[in-house]
């Protein structure tokens, strides 16, 4: 079951490497390494069930039985009970891996350029610039009044908005986020209305494109799983890697 989690977490398997003599000794010695990008309670739940010793195995008989292995946080989403009466998660079609090369130099650069502008709102464009004049940022502002999501900017203006599905362990909700110029980067969820969050910014936030349509952001002491069906993760990067440029060389 640990192999199993790990694979559908990492998209690889626990014990790998270059011949299969060399994965036999990994798997003797449960030699593996849980990439970063695995949640808290998902790599707790591994180790708790990727040892050596079946009796040390979360599950097992001397470590409480199936009811521990139920309780534990991973599967809080989870409804035991009603288990047989749920529908099961849809299967997603296979997504191609991104050619991320370009994404990659632009990350690399010193300075980054100015995205092509869009509105907010725009699915397939990069939002609102940072950059803009003082005069268009006030003009701005006072169509986003008209707007449902202001109250949730706190004095901030929205430069990208969307719809994207927020991963969290086995649960998978639709978050709206928001974008500012503060910056702060907040999510609603759409039902409710109701603020869910906000992802903590910091010069050490960094975004990771996956593919198409999936992508990370890294702050310290948690990755968050994100996912754009629209197929546009590249250009939710793009433009927090922008906003995360622009503070880092204009402070104020």
């Amino acid at each position: 079951m640990g192999c199993i989690i790990f694979q559908m977490l990492t998209g690889k398997t626990p014990f790998h490497d270059t011949n299969e003599y060399r994965v036999f000794e990994k798997i003797i010695k449960c030699s593996y390494e849980i990439p970063s990008s695995v949640e808290n309670d998902a790599s707790h739940l591994i180790q708790s069930l990727l040892k050596t010793d079946p009796s040390s195995r979360l599950g097992s008989k001397e470590t409480g039985g199936f009811d521990e292995l139920r309780n534990h946080p991973f599967f809080d989403v989870i409804n035991w009970k009603n288990l047989s009466d749920q529908e099961p998660p849809r299967i997603a079609k296979r997504i191609l891996t991104l050619d991320d090369d370009g994404y990659a130099t632009f990350r690399q650069k010193k300075g980054i350029q100015r995205l092509q502008c869009s509105d907010p709102d725009d699915v397939d464009g990069y939002g609102l610039s940072i950059t803009m004049s003082d005069e268009e940022r006030l003009r701005r502002l006072d169509l986003q009044t008209k707007t449902k999501w202001d109250s949730y900017s706190t004095g901030g203006l929205i430069l990208k908005q969307g719809a994207l599905q927020k991963k969290r362990g086995l649960s998978l909700k639709v978050r709206y986020f928001l974008l500012t110029d503060t910056p702060k980067l907040v999510y609603i969820d759409p039902d409710t209305m109701e603020l869910k969050g906000e992802i903590p910014w910091s010069d050490k936030m960094q975004t990771e494109v996956k593919t198409f349509k999936v992508f990370f952001i890294h702050v310290p002491g948690r990755t968050y799983h994100l996912i754009d069906k629209t197929g546009n993760a590249i250009k939710w990067c793009k433009k927090i890697e922008e906003v995360k440029e622009h503070f880092m060389t204009h402070p104020e």
